[in-house]
C-alpha cells in the first residue's frame, strides 16, 4: 500500500520537510515505520512508511535506526495519521503499543476542544459531489 503520511517517493526526505523545511530532491529509501515481531507487514499494509535521506534512515545521528527520538518521533506522527483514518481501537488492535507522549496527547486535547469553540467554517462530509 502506499504510504498515508506521504504522497509518493519524489525524492523528497519526510524528516528534512517536517524538521527543517527542507524540500531539496535527495537520493531517499523507503522506511517502515513500526518494525519488528512481523510489524513491518503491517507496516506496509496500512501504509505506515516514509522517505527518508540517508542522513535520516541509517547513517546520521538523526538516522532513525540510531536515534530512538528521531524513531518514535516517526512512531508518534504515524499512530496520529491512522487513527485519524480508522481509530485508535484498531491502532491497539493492531499494533498493540501507543507511541503518543502525553504532551502531544494534550496538545491534540486542547486544539480539538478550539476546533469546537472557534466560529468559522466546518468541512461537511458525505455530501456527494462536494469535498470541502
Amino acid at each position: 500500500m502506499r504510504s498515508i503520511l506521504q504522497r509518493k517517493e519524489d525524492g523528497n526526505c519526510f524528516l528534512c520537510m517536517i524538521l527543517y523545511g527542507d524540500y531539496n530532491r535527495k537520493q531517499t529509501t523507503e522506511h517502515h515505520i513500526v518494525y519488528g515481531r512481523g510489524k513491518r507487514n503491517l507496516s506496509e499494509k496500512y501504509g505506515l512508511k516514509v522517505y527518508l535521506c540517508e542522513n535520516h534512515h541509517q547513517y546520521g545521528k538523526e538516522a532513525v535506526h540510531n536515534n530512538k527520538e528521531m524513531a518514535l518521533l516517526l512512531k508518534e506522527t504515524a499512530q496520529i495519521i491512522f487513527m485519524k483514518k480508522y481509530g485508535k481501537k484498531l491502532w491497539m488492535q493492531v499494533f498493540e503499543k501507543n507511541y503518543i507522549r502525553p504532551e502531544t496527547e494534550q496538545w491534540i486535547q486542547e486544539k480539538e476542544k478550539r476546533k469546537e469553540t472557534e466560529p468559522g467554517f466546518q468541512r461537511i462530509e458525505g455530501i456527494q459531489g462536494m469535498d470541502w
